[in-house]
């Protein structure tokens, strides 16, 4: 049954019993009316009769008031929703349109349901007030939730394939198992989101704050996590070959076995990260900073660590092999051997535990840097307008 028939349906009844009540209503006066005068024999004046007759005609029109009141409301509601569900003359405008305010068209999952791109035009919702709300396994493909408040929701398994929630509040939500594939996250929050077993292939998250979220087992491949905020955030196990993560923080993250292979992470913050086993080959890490990382059993194969900062780095069974430290400053690093640390150097990196070190570190290393970091926002630029 579709919306427009059980709305003909719904206002059909109303009618009916609005009809009924009238009716009651009326039936009850003139009773009365009968009653007083079989007591009173027909004994009251013209005076008091007009006065009872009168009353009775004020309170009949005082409920028709009410009635009607109550009705021109309802009115209004279905006016806001069939904005939504009036999808044929292109696209729904409902801005300010709390969601609370809608009654029919079965719940609020339904309601959302409506979201998707018809005849290539895009459905718009702006939600307020709307924090969790219970969307478990909804089809919201090219849904545009831009600005929407939906932190502490139920979306998990959600479809949201190709979505906008730019500027969202997706904090605390439940979005494990999501379908996040293209989706535009720009700036959304998702601060203690759970986005485990997520799909978020090739999502534009770049400036979300995803800090203290659970993302394991999530799939980020080839993502835009360029200035993302993902501090204290797990993202164990996690998919994030080719990402984009320049100039994004992951201080205090946990990325135990997560795949980072030609991930690209300049100027990235890692500090006191955890990297044991994580996969980084061909990544990179150019200007990262890298300070007080567990890199043990991490696989380094390959990777660019030019400039980085490894500074009491635990580099326990890590693979160094052919990997870029020009200029990289290493320090006071666990498991690293006299020979590795020789090699090292030999290839341009600076142990600043050593004297002899410490002093080519200065102002030169600093004036490379930032060229070389000048260098990385022009690539960025070039790539966006590519």
């Amino acid at each position: 049954m579709t919306v427009a028939n059980r709305e003909k349906i719904s206002l059909s009844t109303v009618a009916t019993k609005a009809g009924l009540v009238l009716l009651v209503k009326q039936t009850m006066v003139v009773l009365g009316f009968t009653v007083m005068l079989l007591l009173t024999k027909g004994q009251q004046s013209s005076l008091l009769i007009g006065f009872i007759f009168c009353l009775g005609t004020f309170f009949i029109v005082w409920n028709e008031k009410m009635r009607l009141s109550k009705e021109s409301q309802q009115l209004i509601k279905t006016s806001q929703v069939k904005s939504l569900t009036g999808t044929t003359q292109g696209s729904a405008n409902l801005n300010d349109v709390e969601i609370g305010a809608v009654q029919f068209a079965d719940s609020k999952f339904t309601l959302l349901q409506q979201l998707r791109r018809q005849d290539n035009n895009s459905t718009g919702l702006l939600v307020a007030n709307s924090n969790n709300l219970e969307l478990a396994g909804a089809d919201l493909i090219d849904a545009y939730l831009g600005g929407t408040n939906l932190s502490g929701a139920d979306l998990k398994s959600v479809n949201l394939q190709n979505g906008n929630l730019c500027d969202a509040n997706l904090s605390n939500a439940n979005l494990s198992n999501a379908n996040l594939k293209n989706a535009n996250l720009n700036s959304t929050r998702l601060e203690n989101a759970n986005l485990s077993y997520a799909d978020l292939t090739n999502a534009n998250l770049s400036n979300a704050n995803l800090s203290h979220a659970d993302l394991t087992n999530a799939n980020f491949s080839n993502a835009n996590l360029s200035h993302a905020w993902l501090v204290d955030a797990d993202l164990s196990r996690v998919n994030l070959g080719g990402v984009y993560l320049w100039n994004a923080n992951l201080s205090g993250a946990k990325l135990l076995e997560t795949d980072l292979s030609s991930a690209y992470m300049s100027s990235t913050q890692l500090r006191n990260a955890n990297l044991s086993n994580a996969i980084l080959e061909d990544a990179n890490l150019s200007g990262a900073k890298l300070k007080g990382t567990n890199l043990s059993n991490a696989n380094l194969g390959g990777a660019n660590l030019n400039f980085a900062n490894l500074i009491n780095t635990n580099l326990t069974n890590t693979n160094l092999k052919g990997t870029k430290v020009e200029n990289a400053r290493l320090g006071w690093n666990q498991g690293l051997s006299e020979d590795v640390k020789l090699e090292l150097k030999q290839r341009g990196a600076i142990f600043e535990d050593e004297p002899s070190d410490r002093t080519q570190s200065g102002v030169s290393e600093d004036h490379q840097y930032k060229n070389k970091e000048r260098s990385d926002r022009e690539n960025v630029k070039r790539v966006a307008n590519s």
